[in-house]
């Protein structure tokens, strides 16, 4: 069993937030966040948990949407307790190793079987 913090969808939602805004500019909006900090988080660097808050206040997140959690032993159904319909195409999206076109498609696939299931 092992939990860690998704610092690349925590880098992604970031990066989109700030847009092209300069970097000085996001820091001084966030408050208390240096330039440099937001820098190295959205190349995927962990912040402290401080900053980490701050971020998400900043995104207007909840914290816990960026931990995981792993357990090899877990089964599909098991995991459909832990996460909604939103949290899951969330997790498709901000999954960098997936294109956004193939992202799109799971999407759209996780939306079906939600919908076919309420039928």
């Amino acid at each position: 069993m092992s939990y860690e913090l998704d610092t690349k969808k925590l880098a992604t939602m970031v990066r989109g937030q700030r847009a092209n805004r300069p970097l000085r500019e996001v820091a001084d909006e966030i408050g208390d966040v240096s330039a440099s900090t937001l820098h190295r988080l959205e190349v995927g660097k962990c912040p402290d948990m401080a900053v980490f808050l701050r971020i998400c206040n900043w995104l207007n997140v909840k914290p816990e949407q960026f931990f995981s959690y792993s357990d090899p032993t877990q089964t599909v159904q098991q995991i459909g307790q832990y996460y909604s319909q939103g949290q899951i195409i969330n997790l498709v999206r901000s999954d960098s190793a997936l294109s956004p076109v193939v992202a799109n498609v799971l999407s759209a696939i996780i939306t079906a079987a939600y919908e076919i299931d309420r039928t």
